[in-house]
């Protein structure tokens, strides 16, 4: 497999490099091996990213603006409208490019 070939040409450093992070939500890049920075999420109802600037290590600081969705459990009773009132997730999804 190609990450077979890939990993065994990263360094030890290299390697526990991608388990500490270099920022809030993102890893090291490895450019010599053609590794970008993967940019992860801290949830699964939406995608925040801090800004390096003002970000704090609470991560309640500095948020970028964001695509959010409700909560699993608001969507599946239907919200505060009952179930034929439920938000059109899949629609919002498709339109964010999620």
């Amino acid at each position: 497999m190609a990450y077979e070939d890939l990993i065994s040409r990263m360094t030890l450093e290299e390697k526990c490099a991608l388990l500490q992070g270099a920022s809030s939500f993102g890893t090291f890049a490895i450019p010599g091996l053609g590794i970008p920075e993967l940019q992860f999420s801290d949830g699964p109802h939406g995608m925040r990213h801090q800004d390096p600037e003002t970000a704090n290590h609470l991560g309640i600081g500095g948020s970028l603006p964001a695509t959010c969705f409700p909560t699993a459990a608001t969507a599946a009773r239907g919200g505060r409208g009952g179930r034929d009132r439920a938000p059109p997730m899949p629609r919002w999804l498709a339109a964010s490019g999620s």
